[in-house]
């Protein structure tokens, strides 16, 4: 009589999981997210013009498509070895690892109509530099001077020189922010 019961519950457990099931976003799978960021979902992205590695100048709020964001602290190519703190070293090493990743999901991306762009505050030479040594096939973004930062008061880092993004992404379709989440650690 006992597994009876037990497979009943399993039953009733499997078909109210299945009524509460949503669609896991590969662009969220496995991150846990940090909520304390300014709303900014509904938002028009502002009137600022960034270079890019691609050598064009990007307008971010006359983007008539699907566009995401990928803000990170700060990259350098594989080969460069810097002495730095560990605190730095992590931030660089959090930097690559996450536009590789993006870099892996591209052709998904574009199948779903969707352009990738990584945006930090090194200079466009730097960032031309660094996807070229990471094999980087979608462009960087200089706003070297955080003015991205300043006009959606974002947080930044106070590590290094200047402040940096902390690790996030905004996603926007026709220059409209859709989604902002910002990851503070990955699943194993």
């Amino acid at each position: 009589m006992r597994p009876r019961r037990r497979m009943a519950t399993r039953r009733l457990r499997t078909r109210a999981e299945s009524a509460n099931m949503t669609y896991v976003d590969p662009l969220v799978a496995g991150v846990r997210w940090q909520s304390d960021l300014p709303d900014l979902v509904g938002l028009r992205l502002p009137q600022l013009t960034l270079p890019s590695t691609d050598g064009i100048a990007i307008n971010l709020a006359e983007r008539s498509s699907h566009d995401i964001y990928v803000l990170h602290p700060v990259a350098m190519p594989r080969e460069a070895f810097i002495e730095l703190p560990l605190d730095a070293t992590l931030q660089i090493g959090k930097s690559i690892s996450t536009l590789l990743a993006f870099n892996d999901m591209l052709d998904n991306f574009e199948m779903a109509g969707i352009r990738v762009f990584g945006v930090s505050v090194q200079s466009r030479g730097l960032q031309s530099i660094v996807a070229a040594s990471l094999g980087l096939r979608f462009p960087l973004l200089s706003d070297k001077n955080a003015d991205l930062a300043r006009l959606l008061k974002l947080p930044m880092l106070r590590q290094g020189r200047l402040p940096r993004f902390a690790i996030s992404v905004v996603e926007a379709k026709m220059g409209w922010i859709t989604r902002h989440v910002r990851a503070v650690s990955t699943a194993d």
